[in-house]
């Protein structure tokens, strides 16, 4: 139970760098199970799960080398829990180790950098081997260290609750054994420090904590979410399906705003710190009565702070617990305020915003109406500094689909030549729960099993008949051929319920982790996230009507007397429809004083024409399948990144994360095959691509993070049959099956071939 003292407890939560290099078992293990093992490795920090490896497969020594970035407190617990697998059966721990990071920090002086260790693996109290584990990018201030230490000290003296003498008999106990997941682990005698690449072991001193903290999975993601993000709390009923098969309520903390960070490795508790202590300094001794001014005109609730390392305030909410750089008071600012006299926005040719002031003749990164700093885009397409904020995002969001998938299969039969209408037809007859099972697609008369590789084509494929313009869903916005919903839908009877078949949809892509070949506006992302739309946002979707405002924004409206009024006409199949943007609008002409909000209602009106039914369908599917919390992390471009992937293929990242199966990278049909890769433009590329994995786009992080059936699967070429063969693929595994071909010419034909004319799935 946690007590008083252990929520009063400060937390520094980190990101560290964890590396399963590998392992050895005992005679023991071999004899129990079977001559060889099917092994695989969990990491878990403070009892919950962050990681599994890849299967090793036939072996009792596997090799993993698999890392992995988590996020720890310094005295978090990491366990790692070697299971054999079994194909017909229920997976079997094998063996538990487990790391006492405080102890490893104090040892090493608050800074792990590829420190080595060799842990040694307990089932129960027996010794079954050992795992081999690296620990990276992690510096923590050991003075700061021992002054938490020194605060539990004080704290441990104030009775926390009736269950006083329990608690200290688990505190006796705890410096010398630490319970992992029902087995006992020495942890004195169990980690061990390896010098050099010899591997010899040397044993350490371990120094645990005087009292153990018990981190309970809400608590410990409750103080992530909150020091990354802030957060507030949303209560989830939904019951879980963990590592350990166990289901339980729980209340999920979720992020709701950006927490402004100065460097990830080194995030400080800010609430919990200000909970033990109220004598803390703030920064406001040399504060100028213009900021007091400033400050003043805040709202309730909100105080602005400076933070040192970076030189900048921020602000912090004390109602609901967050704190943003954000300032509150221009939160939601849109683009219809005009920029100062003699100011100028413009764009580099990377898409960074700046702004020239041509009476100074000076430009500056920062917008001088809000005076927030523009930032550049990162490889991902999101703000720079943001983008492995963006990373622990998806992390998370995978991590509450994984939480929430439930056992058992969900199967889909479906017919090539009838694709849309019997997805339609299954997809809307299952219930939310068959949503969140595991999806196994077979299409009409093809052998083909789906490991994965036939669902990613049936969202790839899917995806194009539901996005046809033909088909009445969607529009085109204009020359830029993006989608947007289109008003006119109604001439479907049925349009309706085909929009909660399109929500469903979305939501299962996102759910199981699938990409959609999408080409929607980034406005239809900011309406499924329920964000603020702007003017700029209209500069994307229809750039006539943007002039036409921007022009209104920019002129004195009375001087041209435009002769406009609080109305809006349109044409929809051919006949001229008004609606008026406010009651009376028809009889309220616009002047340069309520020009703005004229410009605010064309545009809300100019977005919602005609489709707020059709979106509010589309919400409705979508969170059939996810919780609406789930999203509120995301703003639209990363959100479109999370459903349509990477939108570049990158040959050289392609080329480096390749594997050969009885060729090397030196034969000449490999050099043939990336030759001509590099030939080929972006979209024969896509279809090569579409063509060996079963979709054309790419997960976030590229050729390193593609899928298959076992999880993480690289893209593969073997040598299979002759030179008299066409090339076969394996989608669900990634594996292009290359046969040795006599020249470069023989190989672009017969690979061209088996790209454009092959159909279906089959088996060998």
């Amino acid at each position: 139970m946690l007590t008083i003292c252990d929520t009063a407890l400060p937390r520094r939560l980190s990101q560290l760098v964890i590396t399963v290099k590998c392992a050895t078992f005992s005679q023991s293990c071999k004899s129990l199970f079977s001559k060889s093992g099917d092994l695989f490795a969990d990491l878990l920090v403070d009892d919950t799960f962050v990681y599994k490896t890849k299967v090793c497969p036939k072996t009792w020594n596997p090799t993993w080398n698999e890392s992995v970035s988590v996020i720890a407190s310094p005295k978090s617990t990491i366990q790692i829990k070697v299971f054999n697998h079994f194909k017909l059966g229920p997976d079997v721990l094998i063996a538990v180790a487990a790391i006492n990071l405080f102890s490893i920090l104090i040892e090493h002086n608050g800074v792990l950098s590829k420190c080595e260790l060799r842990l040694s693996l307990f089932q129960g109290c027996d010794y079954k081997g050992s795992v081999f584990v690296i620990l990276d990018k992690l510096k923590i201030c050991v003075q700061s260290l021992e002054s938490e230490s020194n605060i539990f000290d004080n704290l441990s003296q104030v009775p926390c609750s009736s269950n006083r003498a329990e608690s200290t008999s688990i505190q006796h106990q705890s410096s010398h054994h630490h319970s992992v997941g029902g087995y006992t682990t020495v942890i004195t005698s169990g980690t061990q420090r390896v010098n050099g690449s010899n591997l010899r072991a040397e044993a350490s001193i371990s120094n645990p904590p005087r009292a153990p903290i018990n981190h309970h999975d809400k608590a410990f993601w409750s103080a992530l979410i909150g020091s990354l993000f802030g957060s507030h709390k949303i209560s989830s009923r939904n019951t879980l399906t963990t590592v350990d098969s166990t289901s339980r309520a729980q209340d999920v903390e979720l992020p709701d705003r950006q927490r402004p960070l100065n460097d990830w490795t080194e995030v400080d508790g800010f609430w919990e710190t200000n909970n033990l202590s109220t004598s803390a300094s703030l920064p406001t001794s040399n504060v100028t009565s213009q900021n007091n001014q400033i400050d003043a005109s805040l709202p309730p609730g909100w105080e602005r702070r400076f933070d040192k390392s970076t030189q900048k305030y921020y602000f912090v909410n004390h109602k609901c617990k967050i704190t943003q750089w954000e300032d509150p008071r221009e939160r939601g600012m849109d683009e219809t305020q005009p920029l100062p006299p003699g100011w100028e926005k413009r764009y580099t040719a990377q898409g960074q915003r700046f702004f020239i002031d041509h009476n100074t003749h000076t430009t500056t990164l920062v917008d001088p109406r809000t005076g927030q700093h523009a930032g550049s885009l990162g490889s991902m397409g999101v703000p720079l500094q943001y983008e492995r904020n963006f990373r622990s995002k998806v992390n998370y969001f995978r991590a509450c689909c994984t939480n929430a998938m439930l056992g058992g299969q969900t199967k889909l039969l479906i017919s090539r030549d009838n694709l849309l209408e019997d997805s339609f037809q299954l997809v809307s007859q299952m219930s939310s729960s068959g949503l969140r099972r595991r999806l196994s697609i077979t299409f009409l008369h093809e052998e083909g099993l789906d490991y994965g590789g036939v669902a990613r084509e049936w969202f790839y494929r899917l995806s194009r008949e539901i996005l046809n313009p033909m088909f009445g869903l969607f529009e085109y916005t204009g020359t830029d051929y993006a989608l947007q919903v289109n008003p006119a839908s109604h001439v479907n009877p049925n349009h309706m319920t085909y929009f909660r078949f399109v929500g469903r949809f979305i939501g299962m892509a996102l759910f199981h982790g699938r990409c959609i070949d999408g080409g929607l506006t980034l406005a239809f992302y900011k309406q499924i996230l329920k964000r603020k739309l702007t003017l700029e946002d209209l500069g994307h979707t229809d750039h006539s009507y943007y002039q036409s405002l921007i022009y209104i924004r920019d002129n004195s409206v009375d001087e041209c007397d435009l002769d406009l009024y609080f109305v809006a006409t349109y044409d929809l199949l051919g006949a001229l429809h008004e609606d008026e943007l406010i009651e009376g609008g028809k009889d309220i002409k616009v002047t340069e004083e309520n020009k703005f909000d004229y410009i605010r209602l064309m545009v809300d009106w100019r977005f919602n024409r005609g489709v707020t039914k059709q979106t509010e369908e589309i919400h409705k599917g979508i969170f059939e399948v996810l919780n609406p919390e789930w999203l509120e992390l995301f703003d639209e471009r990363e959100f479109e990144l999370l459903l349509s992937g990477m939108p570049e293929i990158d040959v050289d990242d392609w080329e480096k994360n390749t594997v050969y199966l009885k060729y090397t990278r030196s034969s000449k049909q490999i050099i043939w095959f990336w030759k001509l890769v590099r030939k080929l433009d972006n979209e024969h590329r896509a279809r090569l691509l579409q063509f060996v994995t079963g979709t054309c786009h790419l997960p976030l992080g590229g050729f390193s993070e593609l899928t298959g059936s076992g999880g993480r699967q690289l893209f593969c070429i073997e040598r299979t049959g002759d030179e008299h063969w066409l090339p076969r693929s394996h989608t669900c595994f990634n594996r292009l099956d290359l046969p040795p071909y006599s020249s470069y010419d023989q190989l672009y034909e017969k690979l061209q071939m088996a790209i454009e004319e092959t159909k279906g799935f089959g088996q060998e």
